[in-house]
């Protein structure tokens, strides 16, 4: 007999003496009488008085030994064969070994016999006191299973422990995979998300060491065009030698602007023609003409600006006319490396980006270029798309 137990309270009382109770069938708790005296049934039979029945066995064959041989002789003298004498001194032997050994092993066996048969018929009836022992230590420590039995309890044998444990070792282990699921679902979840981590942590590294390799100082990229990497180098070193060669010329028109085109020797003069070689040197640097940022007719104002200023065309050459060199040849610089920034996606750093624009014919047949901003708009007031500009 059995209820299946509902109450979760029922399984936090379990303690070690039932369940050790539980795995060891059959028997008596031993917090259940700690005083009564523990009697082993099989006492009489232990392996000392066996040894005693064997030696006892031995003793009483090796007197055996003298007497055959006497038979065997008189068996000659007689002439007679002394196998039949052999054979009856073997049979005297087993009778010895069977009176005690063998008959210590047949009690022995049938003792452990009526052990087992006596704790079958304990198991099953309830006034045992085995039964009676597991009834109690159920209703001391599960006072909820004895109640559920209600007057059939005092019919519960030691029998019956499987049916009234099994539910509640049943919730037992649906709850523990149960959480042992949780936990494997939560170690799958935190080994994805770490998965994903190192992904996203990867694909990050990746993306800081593009934008590393793409970076222009003094420039930011627009996102309209993706340069590659060898693009990105040479016009890192191209602004480089543009920024070298643009301050040299501005301190050149500093110069030209407060001691004149025309400079005899003094300070002024010695930096003025070191300058000059200077300029010239960067102006054949092949980087800038790799990007097209110089090109032949740069290379002939360059040689203009840089003329000997204690030369005679220095002499009748304008201040003016020098500053307006100067600075046609900065604009020319700034212009051009501006629109090769641009086709490879890039713009000076406090450079606003131009507005993105597009051309609309309105309902009218004219054709204007608006913001893109506006374009939805202007489309939903019954204009046309034509065409995108630069820049998308």
């Amino acid at each position: 007999m059995g209820y299946l137990l509902d109450d979760e309270e029922e399984k936090s009382q379990f303690n070690p003496q039932i369940m050790e109770y539980f795995r060891n069938k059959g028997a008596i708790p031993a917090a259940t009488n700690p005083a009564a005296p523990r009697i082993n049934p099989l006492e009489d039979f232990s392996d000392e008085k066996r040894q005693a029945a064997v030696a006892d066995a031995e003793e009483r064959q090796s007197g055996l030994g003298w007497a055959q041989l006497a038979a065997g002789v008189g068996d000659a003298i007689a002439g007679r064969s002394s196998a039949q004498t052999a054979q009856n001194f073997d049979n005297i032997r087993k009778g010895i070994k069977e009176q005690t050994v063998g008959d210590f092993d047949k009690r022995k066996e049938s003792a452990i016999k009526d052990i087992a048969t006596k704790k079958s018929m304990d198991a099953l009836d309830p006034n045992s006191k085995s039964s009676v022992a597991f009834r109690k230590a159920i209703e001391t420590n599960f006072p909820k299973i004895a109640q559920q039995y209600g007057d059939d309890w005092q019919n519960v044998t030691v029998d019956d422990q499987e049916s009234i444990f099994k539910p509640l070792q049943l919730k037992e282990t649906i709850a523990g995979r149960n959480q042992a699921a949780a936990i494997a679902a939560g170690q799958r979840e935190d080994a994805r998300a770490d998965r994903n981590a190192a992904r996203q942590e990867k694909a990050d590294t990746k993306r800081e060491e593009r934008d590393l390799s793409l970076a222009v100082p003094g420039y930011e990229r627009t996102g309209e065009v993706l340069p590659k990497t060898e693009e990105a180098m040479k016009f890192r070193k191209a602004t480089a030698v543009s920024k070298q060669l643009s301050d040299k010329l501005n301190r050149m028109r500093d110069l030209v602007k407060s001691k004149g085109s025309f400079e005899w020797g003094g300070d002024a003069g010695s930096e003025m023609e070191s300058l000059a070689t200077e300029i010239q040197l960067l102006g054949k640097s092949p980087e800038l003409y790799e990007l097209g940022v110089l090109a032949g007719p740069d290379l002939s104002l360059l040689q203009k600006i840089t003329a000997d200023p204690s030369s005679m065309s220095s002499l009748f050459t304008r201040d003016n006319s020098r500053l307006t060199q100067i600075d046609s040849q900065l604009k020319s610089i700034d212009g051009k490396l501006g629109a090769t920034a641009s086709s490879m996606g890039y713009k000076k750093a406090d450079q606003k980006s131009p507005p993105r624009m597009v051309k609309i014919r309105d309902p009218k047949g004219i054709v204007r270029s608006i913001p893109v901003e506006q374009a939805q708009a202007a489309i939903g007031a019954g204009g046309v798309l034509v065409d995108k500009l630069a820049g998308q």
